[in-house]
């Protein structure tokens, strides 16, 4: 059964069985986000990974003494939820253990998941109900696949596009990863992918060796970025471990950004369930909650306009000796610094649906822009006698917010010290 979510801005499908996302429309444009699901590559489109993530060593895991088998990706994608609740724009699902399950794994739970439309995209939001008398151990991991090269675009293949990192400070040139092998187990071998200001470009043989599997990166979200170097689709959740995968074709028109809690095993692991790298747990009689947020840009870019803010990051990014950096630990605050000084010229920030920059601003103009434009206030969260916000919403030329972020530049650059004579 398909369940219909709408909103003002977006359209959803989501499919009972497996409560699988497979559809998400922006209206305007018709643009559609999620992979189609074509068999010829891979024909799921974001299946839920529950109570295991990957393959386990040899398909079995130890538990009490006592050993279990287990499918890929454990059973959850492969059972019948029914509806807890459901609006316009919002629905709840939810499974409860039963003989089959109790058979490969051995806890009495409810697990639901959450969709909820936003103005910016969808949530997805878990919750894992242990009913047992006794702590329940588990991983969960989202598989959203998204449409790579997406249809509305010029770009043939995915080869075109890239990924960029959120987060990965101190890792601009050089980011480590984990590869699996072909029986989905990780090798305990490390690829270094160079970063360009995060991002990276989708090679031919990048996903040759399965996903690319980064724990404990710091990495707050995962973006795909377009032929024009925009991004299209960005995935945030605070999760210990991404995996980035799809078929080793570069024809298969899709990427999969996944936030895992959890991890499929090492290969030869011979440890228990409670061992298992970045396993959770819940005590008897509790609740284990998660969730990630997609974020969909628009789909057509109007000309002249600054809109998104991987376009205000970009031009920031074109400015000498600058760098883009997250001090607060919250992908959603985006600041760009000098690097002599460290000094913030710009602040990046999503606030009431819309895209926010903060930039400094000499006291002859402050007024002037603030007057001229009703998306220019002052400043949010800063002194509002020397900042300004400028909100993204299309009324503000794009010509005059590179002018603002360049005097903010200035304003702010390391000054000339004369040396004393």
């Amino acid at each position: 059964m398909r369940i219909l979510l709408e909103n003002a801005v977006f359209t959803a499908e989501i499919e009972s069985f497996g409560a699988e996302l497979k559809s998400l429309v922006r209206k305007e444009g018709n643009m559609e986000y999620m992979w189609e699901a074509d068999p010829a590559f891979w024909g799921k489109t974001s299946p839920i990974l529950f109570p295991f993530i990957g393959k386990l060593e040899g398909g079995k895991y130890q538990y009490n003494d006592i050993e279990f088998v287990m499918d890929k990706h454990g059973f959850a994608r492969d059972m019948d939820f029914t509806v807890l609740k459901q609006e316009a724009d919002q629905v709840v699902f939810t499974i409860k253990s039963n003989e089959n399950t109790l058979q490969k794994y051995p806890f009495t739970f409810a697990l639901e998941v959450e969709y909820q439309l936003t103005e910016n995209g969808i949530i997805e939001s878990l919750r894992v109900i242990n009913q047992d008398e006794k702590t329940m151990y588990f991983s969960f991991g989202g598989h959203p696949a998204f449409a790579c090269p997406v249809k509305t675009g010029t770009a043939k293949k995915r080869t075109e596009y890239a990924v960029k990192l959120y987060g990965a400070e101190g890792k601009v040139n050089v980011l480590s990863t984990e590869i699996g092998v072909p029986d989905g187990l990780l090798t305990g071998k490390n690829i270094e992918i160079k970063l360009d200001n995060g991002v990276f470009p989708i090679t031919d043989g990048i996903f040759d060796q399965d996903a690319l599997c980064l724990a404990q990166q710091h990495v707050r979200a995962v973006g795909l970025l377009d032929e024009n170097g925009r991004e299209y689709i960005r995935l945030e959740a605070d999760c210990p471990v991404w995996g980035i995968w799809s078929m080793p074709d570069s024809n298969a028109g899709y990427v999969c950004i996944e936030p895992w809690w959890g991890i499929c095993d090492p290969k030869g692991y011979q440890g228990t369930l409670q061992q298992r790298p970045y396993t959770n747990q819940a005590e008897a009689g509790k609740t284990w909650e998660c969730s990630y947020r997609i974020f969909a840009g628009k789909s057509d870019m109007e000309q002249g306009k600054m809109l998104q803010r991987s376009e205000a990051i970009s031009f920031c990014l074109t400015l000498e000796n600058v760098y883009e950096d997250y001090p607060f630990h919250d992908v959603n605050w985006c600041v760009m610094r000098h690097q002599k000084n460290q000094k913030v010229f710009a602040w990046i920030f999503d606030r009431e649906d819309a895209v926010w920059i903060n930039v400094k601003c000499s006291p002859e103009w402050r007024d002037f822009w603030r007057q001229t434009y009703p998306s220019i206030l002052p400043a949010y969260h800063l002194n509002k006698e020397h900042w300004n916000s400028i909100i993204l919403d299309g009324t503000v030329p794009e010509e005059e917010i590179k002018r603002m972020i360049c005097e903010s530049y200035d304003l702010t650059a390391p000054k000339n010290r004369k040396k004393k004579k």
